[in-house]
């Protein structure tokens, strides 16, 4: 009796066993579907907070912030690229149009990306709209968004081909602590130091009255607008701050009517006052400092890197050159001298390879060249 008892045991575990294995569906391409990768990790500087992009492989994206003491967690939806302000009080993301949107309508009728603004203790989302770029000051007390410009219904297909400057945007600075706002108009570029004491833009006037380059210092409590350099019709570009020193360089130079810019000139800002550190007579015998550049500090501060180009390109070549200027730590009257180290670039017209190498001052320069 005892072993028929413990058959029927068996058996019916069995059955059960079989059972459930044929609830078991099988994966579908659907439930595929529903899988996301996890992009654009972000990790706050304290390590307590994480956040990165949920992104389907159909579908609207999210960010998922999640504490990693517990398990808080907020979710922006349609958001992606996350970024955790230093003292990990808040989170900004892109907010992307929906996945219908963007199959739906036309170019001219979908929405531009925004940005979504996360309070993380009080989980409040506050989203702005057509936003271009955004970044948190190094303190993580103050935050930037650069509008796009505003969208001109009335503007013909004549006028799209026109060439004009182009003009800036809005630049909105908000101090989160207070959700005090200074907006700046007419604005193209922006940049935080590395310290969070300053920020530093440029300014393209339709009309030029205002264009220049413009420096806030926001750990003064009122933030007054400071005048580095400004000229009518002037273009700036190349923002970039040192880790020490807090200096800042740029490059400048004149745009026609149409927005063109001639040679430029290497500028710095030492805290007190601006300077031209290379100006257009001070770059070698056919090249020239151009506008749109890619200037980097070394991390004392004492050099800085930029781009020259040849002032005329062969047909269908291509050149670079990288130099570097010594600056000192405390200005002097003398003229810092440049040092630069032009890349291999290949000309089609005369089929080889030019380096330049060489130093240079405002009084004269001296170059050797090696064919």
């Amino acid at each position: 009796m005892k072993r028929i008892a413990g058959l029927l045991i068996v058996a019916l575990g069995f059955a059960a066993g079989l059972a459930e294995a044929q609830e078991k569906r099988r994966l579908t391409f659907t439930d595929l579907m529903k899988f996301r990768q996890i992009e654009h990790l972000a990790v706050s500087t304290s390590g307590d907070w994480i956040a990165f992009t949920a992104e389907p492989d159909r579908g609207d994206p999210e960010v998922i912030v999640r504490s990693a003491r517990d398990d808080t967690r907020h979710v922006i939806i349609r958001g992606s690229h996350p970024v955790i302000a230093e003292g990990d009080g808040w989170v900004a993301a892109r907010l992307n149009p929906t996945l219908e949107e963007q199959e739906t309508l036309d170019e001219e009728e979908r929405p531009r990306r925004g940005m979504a603004l996360l309070n993380i203790s009080s989980s409040e989302v506050v989203a702005f709209d057509d936003v271009e770029s955004f970044g948190f000051s190094a303190d993580g007390q103050w935050l930037a968004v650069h509008h796009f410009a505003p969208v001109d219904s009335t503007a013909s297909s004549d006028d799209e081909d026109k060439e004009e400057r182009t003009p800036g945007t809005r630049l909105l600075l908000r101090l989160l602590a207070t959700g005090g706002d200074i907006a700046v108009d007419r604005v193209r570029s922006f940049a935080f130091d590395e310290a969070g004491r300053y920020v530093a833009y440029a300014v393209a006037d339709p009309e030029g009255g205002r264009d220049g380059l413009y420096i806030r210092e926001l750990a003064s409590g009122t933030a007054e607008e400071q005048v580095v350099h400004a000229e009518p019709s002037w273009g700036y570009d190349a923002l970039t701050w040192s880790e020490a020193h807090n200096r800042l360089a740029f490059v400048t130079a004149p745009e026609d009517s149409a927005g063109k810019p001639s040679e430029a000139a290497l500028w710095t800002w030492d805290g007190a006052r601006g300077a031209p550190v290379v100006s257009a007579d001070d770059a070698p015998d056919g090249w020239m400092i151009p506008l749109e550049n890619e200037l980097r500090w070394t991390r004392d501060g004492d050099r800085l890197f930029f781009g020259y180009r040849p002032s005329e390109d062969d047909e269908g070549g291509e050149s670079s050159a990288t130099a570097h200027l010594s600056i000192p730590t405390t200005p002097t009257p003398s003229s810092p001298t440049v040092k630069w180290t032009c890349g291999i670039g290949w000309t089609r017209a005369s089929s080889r390879r030019r380096r330049w190498s060489g130093s240079a001052t405002k009084s004269g320069s001296t170059r050797q060249c090696i064919i």
